[in-house]
């Protein structure tokens, strides 16, 4: 087990603050500049046969203009975009110590090491929208957004994936030796405020899904659920199969008639026909106080279609009942659910 005072692993690349803090200022004048380019060029595109042009250009002329400066437009936008998001890197806080992490309320984000590439990346544009829209794209990445849904929980905190150059934008990381891991992560499971644990069918992910389920009450633990149905299925059953080879130990610490959480079927859609695109976040899962799971499906082809900022008001309105809950305990943890539900 790592020491709570002893230094911790960090990445291969070296952070460069300075560098870090100029890209981030040189993406967000791209992005405001990208935006102005982009927008005089839809307008211009819209007046092209109607406006009075003093240097008598054609009009086939004033289109090209006008698709030129959306394009160019754009491009500066999403090339911004990417550049704060690397100078982000640079300046991201690194844990050097586990003393770091326990003097505040903290979330452990646990989940496969593989979903991080996904996690690193920002919103595309909706086929659905109109063309100015993609000005409206955010530039956190959809780690960061899931760091800013649980913040009101604490700060988000991560353990790194080994061999990376650069820590991610998004939670804090902490870099733990290859050979001594469990017992840290085990411990800080214990310590966490809640666990955020995202469900893939990885080994590593089964055994921190197992280890929050022994060490930790039912709603300071949550589930999202990123993936498709197929990949959910194949964590559905790497759960199963080690809740089963584990059940022995767990009963002789939580009493012989335990029983651990059979997890639901992925829900299906109200209207699988109306699916032009799907969320990034499909649902979550939630834990009622003998560990039966609920599954919060995100539907984006409920009667009336959702954004993505509607989207994350029903997240934070699920998330509502878990917040009481750390804040008052004895009210109702999970949607739904009866109060003292502890």
């Amino acid at each position: 087990m790592t020491e709570p005072g002893a230094e911790l692993v960090v990445p291969q690349g070296q952070q460069h603050r300075l560098w870090g803090r100029t890209l981030v200022v040189v993406g967000w004048t791209l992005r405001i500049v990208g935006t102005l380019a982009g927008l005089i060029g839809i307008q211009r595109g819209r007046t092209a046969g109607t406006a009075q042009d003093p240097w008598g250009t054609p009009y086939w002329g004033r289109v090209l203009m006008a698709a030129g400066l959306f394009v160019v437009g754009s491009l500066l936008f999403l090339a911004g975009r990417f550049l704060a998001a690397r100078g982000r890197q640079h300046v991201a806080h690194i844990i050097r110590t586990l003393d770091e992490i326990g003097r505040k309320p903290f979330v452990l984000y646990l989940r496969p090491f593989t979903d991080d590439p996904v996690r690193a990346r920002m919103p595309s544009p909706d086929p659905n929208s109109s063309i100015g829209s993609v000005f409206r794209l955010s530039g956190r990445t959809q780690e960061e957004t899931l760091r800013r849904l649980f913040r009101p929980f604490g700060v988000m905190v991560a353990i790194g994936r080994p061999g990376e150059r650069l820590p991610l934008p998004g939670a804090l990381r902490a870099y733990l030796p290859l050979d001594d891991w469990q017992d840290t992560v085990a411990r800080l499971i214990a310590q966490a405020r809640l666990v955020v644990l995202g469900a893939g069918p990885g080994p590593g992910t089964i055994w921190e899904l197992v280890e929050a389920v022994r060490a930790i009450p039912p709603a300071r633990l949550v589930l999202i659920v990123h993936h498709d149905e197929a990949v959910y299925e194949q964590f559905r059953q790497a759960a199963a199969a080690e809740f089963a080879a584990r059940l022995p130990r767990l009963r002789q610490e939580k009493g012989p008639g335990w029983t651990p959480p059979v997890f639901p079927a992925y829900p299906p859609l109200t209207r699988p026909e109306r699916l032009t695109s799907d969320y990034v976040l499909k649902g979550m899962i939630c834990f009622g106080p003998g560990w039966e799971p609920r599954f919060i499906r995100f539907d984006p082809t409920a009667p009336r279609r959702r954004s993505r900022a509607a989207l994350a008001k029903e997240v934070n309105r699920s998330l509502e009942p878990l917040l009481r809950y750390l804040k008052e305990p004895g009210t109702a943890p999970v949607p739904g659910s009866p109060p003292n539900a502890a």
